[in-house]
């Protein structure tokens, strides 16, 4: 764990906590936020940490004062519980925690899938904030996107901010229903097309992306702020935005939405009116089958734990006949067929000519 500086915690609200917070859960996630909350200024006399199988890093902060498996009455008073265990867990651990949990005390959770409302069940009158860190905060760089609870007052607020910030910018909503779009974004799809727009816009092309989630645009324009790249993003259905901009482009990219929509044939026939006569339009997606469903659901999700469980929904996966078909019947013609696989050795992925699971086709709109 890193020392904080004083030019790091001279004004941070964690350098003047008043409280413990206890930190349930000490995996990549939760080792990230204690990390640093440490580094802005927070007392390691502060900090519980909850965690049968605690890193020796996490061990050694024991030395700095940093309580270990505490009992409730150990813990002394808590202020802030953070819960970063992983969601199938959750309801064996949830009612250990009750203990801890006092009138002034607010309980995060960062457990991917599990609502304000299983929260409720265990803490029926705790004040309950319920986040999603994308997959960037691991390392500090990261967008969490945040929703309370009404019983949450607006210094208990402000301290969860502060405990997020911690990981990178942070955004509040009202609304828990959208949630599900940020666990989309900080899974799959729209956070990896926002990082092709800024690769295409630093290769000079001039680049407009559409989304239907405003959470997920809010994300995009997050780190536009950082890129500060001349990309120009919109609120749109596609089939409404390739009316109204039939033939203006050159190129369309449509990467890692397929699997996502419920008719993605409408889809693909919106970016065939999109593109000029002459242009290309650039397909990546997932096939359907018993290897893809291994890779990309239980591998993905569950081994490597690459993304968030429930990321994927395997019916929903494309074979390649099925997406070349509707590029026909949009008047594309397919080009070429391109795999690509990912190496957890190397932690690299690689374009060839395996294609069972993640593909890309590149086609082509005849002048």
């Amino acid at each position: 764990m890193t020392a904080p500086t004083s030019s790091q915690t001279a004004a941070h609200p964690l350098a003047n906590l008043a409280g413990t917070i206890l930190l349930v859960g000490a995996g990549k996630m939760g080792s990230a936020m204690l990390e640093g909350w440490l580094a802005l200024g927070l007392d390691a006399k502060q900090v519980a940490v909850i965690e049968p199988q605690p890193a020796g890093e996490i061990a050694a902060l024991a030395s700095r004062g940093l309580r270990l498996n505490p009992s409730p009455g150990a813990a002394g008073e808590v202020a802030a519980v953070v819960v970063a265990v992983k969601p199938q867990v959750a309801p064996e651990v949830m009612p250990t925690l009750a203990p801890f949990v006092g009138s002034a005390t607010v309980v995060v959770s960062i457990m991917a899938g599990r609502t304000l409302q299983f929260l409720a069940q265990a803490f029926p009158r705790a004040a309950l904030v319920r986040t999603m860190p994308n997959l960037p905060a691991a390392i500090g760089r990261g967008i969490t996107v945040a929703v309370p609870s009404a019983h949450v007052s607006a210094g208990q607020r402000e301290l969860v901010h502060s405990l997020l910030s911690a990981v990178g910018a942070v955004e509040w909503i009202d609304d828990e229903a959208l949630m599900d779009a940020v666990v989309a974004v900080s899974g799959s799809g729209p956070a990896y097309v926002f990082l092709l727009a800024e690769a295409m816009a630093r290769r000079g092309a001039k680049v407009k992306g559409i989304d239907l989630s405003d959470k997920a645009l809010k994300v995009a324009q997050l780190h536009l702020l950082e890129s500060r790249l001349p990309v120009r993003y919109e609120k749109a259905v596609v089939e409404d935005f390739a009316a109204a901009h039939a033939g203006e482009f050159d190129a369309v990219t449509c990467m890692e939405l397929l699997e996502h929509v419920p008719q993605p044939a409408s889809m693909v026939a919106a970016c065939a009116r999109l593109v000029r006569p002459g242009g290309q339009v650039f397909f990546s997606t997932i096939n359907r089958n018993p290897k893809a469903y291994l890779f990309a659901v239980i591998g993905a999700e569950y081994v490597l734990k690459l993304l968030p469980k429930g990321t994927h929904d395997y019916l929903r996966f494309v074979k390649p006949s099925e997406l070349a078909r509707w590029s026909r019947d949009s008047g594309l013609r397919p080009d070429e067929l391109i795999g690509m696989t990912y190496s957890p050795i190397s932690r690299q992925y690689r374009l060839g000519r395996d294609c069972d699971v993640n593909y890309l086709l590149r086609c082509l709109r005849d002048a």
